[in-house]
Formats: C-alpha cells, structure tokens, sequence
C-alpha cells in the first residue's frame, strides 16, 4: 500500500510513528473488540492473550508505521491467528 524509509514519519501525508503507549492502545482496542465480537469466545481470550504477551514481550516495538502495521497485522491475522504476531 503505501512504502515509505524508515525514519521518514514526518513526510508529508504520513501519520507519525507510533509509540509505545499507542501500541499499548492499539493492543486494548484489538483485545476488546476480540472480547466482544470473536465468534468462538474461547478462541478470543486466546488470541488476546497473546496479543498482551508480545506487547509486553516487546514484539510490537519494532513496528512504528501505523499504516503498514494494520495492514501487516490483517495479513497475519488470516493466515493462522493462535500463532500470529499479530503486527
């Protein structure tokens, strides 16, 4: 979708990069809508638990670019969700 070099979040038309906190919110939202919407309730709490597990694990740190975590995070999200990274 959109490519853009590391480092260059201030360029015209990008989001900024985000940070830790943002992807602290980012996981929360995730986690609730799982909670609230998932089909098999059981299968959320899982997939949120590991969503919370490699917040705090530090898996997510490297993805700053909102843009093309989201669309990451879809992708491998279809594949196989129990043992996704989820971004």
């Amino acid at each position: 979708m959109f490519n853009r070099p590391v480092g260059r979040s201030n360029l015209a038309g990008y989001p900024p990069a985000m940070n830790e906190k943002e992807q602290a919110l980012v996981v929360d939202s995730l986690v609730v809508m799982l909670n609230r919407e998932y089909v098999f309730p059981e299968k959320a709490k899982e997939m949120a638990s590991l969503l919370k597990k490699n917040l705090e694990d530090g898996i997510y740190k490297k993805y700053t670019d909102p843009i093309s975590s989201g669309t990451r995070s879809r992708r491998t999200c279809s594949r196989s969700p129990m043992t996704a990274t989820f971004m």
